[in-house]
């Protein structure tokens, strides 16, 4: 639970293709692992709950609670917030439906285990991992993009988040079981109209929609950079320590690292387009593909990183751009609100 909130106000920042005005600082006590803005009320997901903010910064009220009763859930995955309601993404196979107010509504079951959930022309989708067995026995993965109330699948991509590994004695399971290094990402993106699919290490998107789906190219380069032998190091390390135990050499001699790094680490929703986060801040780029403007955070930060995804998963689901705002929530408890100030 939250014990107590500080609130800051600041004014500071300059960037480089427009300003940024560091406005509004908000310091709980917890960890955020999702951020969602509407009408400007700001939204956060901890490990166990929704959190609504007043528009002080203070705790107005929770919703949900891990359980498994009404309005519970057992494992919370991903929410999102639409003009009407509260959307709480349950991984076992659950969605809860919650009015403005928090006051739980309804369930709605799915088949599959949930990923992420998302709202777009009115119509709620949900992204869940399907099993498929190929010609050589092995078992693979296929992201299935699926309407909530149908049922139809709108698309589906192949998932690369985990690769085949050896165990202990040089035996490689029949099935992906290992995190995979540097891999290519799928993010999809959805604001009130449209719904995007993105990939971490690829210079083309697609549009979505239950008519078509379009490929479109980005209309500017993105620099990739060469894994090195410390991003391996630093890798089988971060693994081990969220396992808190060394890894077998059998199961690092059998993972293929990738010769580059991702080209970027995430993409929100932003106005009209959509924003590519970097390492140092964000590319506000158009629906074409175009660059509109650039944002520097990582100036802004300090010490903090705004891509620490070992402990709050993707940084796309901290980083929120809402009506000339831009919100950040470190893996700390801060929540930052920029102004964006176009020159």
């Amino acid at each position: 639970m939250l014990k107590k909130m500080l609130f800051l106000l600041f004014i500071t920042g300059v960037l480089c293709a427009g300003e940024l005005k560091l406005i509004q600082k908000i310091e709980v006590e917890d960890l955020i692992v999702k951020l969602v803005v509407k009408e400007k009320k700001i939204f956060f997901q901890t490990p166990k709950e929704i959190v609504m903010l007043s528009n002080e910064g203070k705790i107005e009220k929770t919703i949900g609670r891990i359980g498994e009763g009404p309005g519970e859930y057992k494992n919370l995955i991903d929410f999102i917030v639409t003009k009407d309601e509260i959307i709480a993404a349950d991984f076992f196979n659950k969605i809860s439906v919650y009015d403005a107010d928090g006051k739980h509504k309804n369930n709605i079951r799915l088949k599959g285990f949930v990923e992420n959930v998302y709202f777009a022309n009115n119509k709620l989708y949900y992204l869940t991992k399907k099993m498929e067995k190929k010609q050589d026995r092995r078992i693979y993965y296929r992201l299935s993009l699926q309407e909530v109330i149908s049922g139809k699948e709108l698309t589906s991509f192949d998932d690369s988040s985990l690769v085949f590994a050896a165990r202990p004695g040089k035996k490689t399971i029949p099935a992906p079981w290992f995190p995979a290094p540097f891999y290519n990402r799928l993010i999809i993106v959805s604001d009130n109209n449209k719904l995007w699919a993105f990939f971490t290490k690829e210079t083309v998107y697609f549009e979505l929609s239950e008519k078509e789906i379009k490929k479109k190219n980005f209309k500017f380069k993105l620099e990739s950079e060469k894994v090195q032998s410390m991003d391996i190091d630093n890798f089988f390390e971060r693994i081990e320590k969220v396992n808190k135990r060394k890894l077998p050499s059998e199961t690092k001699q059998s993972i293929k690292f990738p010769k580059t790094k991702e080209l970027f680490v995430g993409v929100i929703a932003c106005g009209e387009g959509f924003g590519i986060i970097t390492k140092t801040g964000l590319l506000h780029i158009s629906s074409d593909g175009e660059i509109i403007k650039r944002l520097d955070l990582a100036s802004k930060m300090g010490e903090k990183s705004i891509i620490d995804d070992d402990i709050a998963g993707p940084v796309e689901k901290r980083l929120v751009y809402d009506d000339n705002l831009l919100y950040l929530a470190t893996t700390d408890g801060e929540i930052f609100v920029f102004k964006i100030i176009n020159k």
